[in-house]
């Protein structure tokens, strides 16, 4: 079987490095049933937070404790579950060398040292199921993610428009969007070639994120066209948040062709009653074109 090892991190108990149940696993000994039972268990979802709901029922069945925190840095994942009450007992979690990421249990009172030995028998049958998910949503994630500039693609958009536009009729909230398009940007690739062309979408893109705020999206339509969803935002904000990133593209410094500056052109549309997908993305593709229309680097809204 192949090692698997945690250690904890807390200031409330002092254990060794590589708690018992891993040194068994180590030395050859099957792990104890309950523990395989309990990874059977887990094994059948590769949703993060289904498998931490799951993870968190089963442990309670065996150890009294009000909820868990796990944290994952490298995906910037990190899921509550349950009550984090006043002292806690945490681990970092490895499989061959593979960082996992930490996960902290608590509960009102202190853990008791059977206690302990007992979270340490059972954390060995989230590792493997863990390590599954955590593969998963990397693969998820890559396939939903422009290569090139970092931001979401059309996959993702049309994914996320879907489950936008029915959470914003539900809820009766506003919901925007914004198209944007770089103007003249055949002539850059023209004249400075696709490589600077790539570097030049690369800051577009950063420029963008950095322009709007945390709740809203960018996805990467094809080629030089963005998309951003703003949601729950309805016409004026939109408008406003397209003028923000109209002059931070226009104040782009951009190396070798500063003295190009580059611009884009944005179209702004708000959701309304009978819209789907692609009404509301025409329109704002319609309020695109007439910013181009109108002279380029502006914002026009229909």
């Amino acid at each position: 079987m192949t090692t698997a090892a945690y250690r904890l991190m807390t200031n409330e108990y002092t254990n060794p490095a590589y708690p018992r149940a891993i040194n068994e696993v180590e030395r050859g000994l099957p792990p104890p049933f309950r523990t395989l039972e309990m990874a059977g268990v887990l094994q059948t979802t590769l949703d993060l937070g289904e498998l931490m709901d799951l993870f968190l029922r089963e442990m309670q069945g065996h150890v009294e404790m009000d909820g868990l925190r796990y944290r994952q840095g490298d995906q910037g994942l990190e899921i509550k579950k349950g009550d984090l009450s006043r002292h806690s007992v945490s681990y970092t979690l490895t499989v061959k060398g593979q960082r996992l990421g930490e996960i902290a249990f608590f509960r009102a009172v202190a853990f008791q040292p059977n206690e302990i030995r007992t979270l340490e028998d059972l954390l060995a049958a989230l590792l493997y199921p863990l390590r599954n998910t955590l593969e998963y949503q990397r693969a998820l994630q890559s396939a939903l993610i422009d290569p090139l500039t970092g931001v979401n693609n059309r996959v993702a958009m049309e994914v996320v428009l879907k489950r936008e536009l029915e959470l914003a009729r539900r809820r009766g909230t506003p919901l925007a969007v914004i198209l944007l398009d770089v103007d003249f940007f055949k002539q850059v690739n023209d004249t400075y070639g696709h490589p600077t062309g790539d570097l030049c979408l690369q800051a577009l893109a950063h420029c963008v994120q950095d322009s709007i705020r945390s709740s809203d999206m960018v996805f990467r339509v094809g080629g030089e066209e963005f998309l951003v969803l703003l949601s729950p935002s309805g016409r004026e904000g939109a408008e406003q948040l397209a003028e923000r990133v109209r002059s931070h593209v226009q104040d782009l410094t951009l190396g070798a062709i500063t003295e190009r500056r580059l611009s884009v052109s944005l179209g702004v549309t708000e959701l309304i009653a009978e819209d789907t997908i692609a009404s509301l993305y025409r329109r704002a593709d319609q309020a695109l074109y007439r910013a181009k229309q109108r002279g380029r680097n502006r914002v026009e809204t229909l």
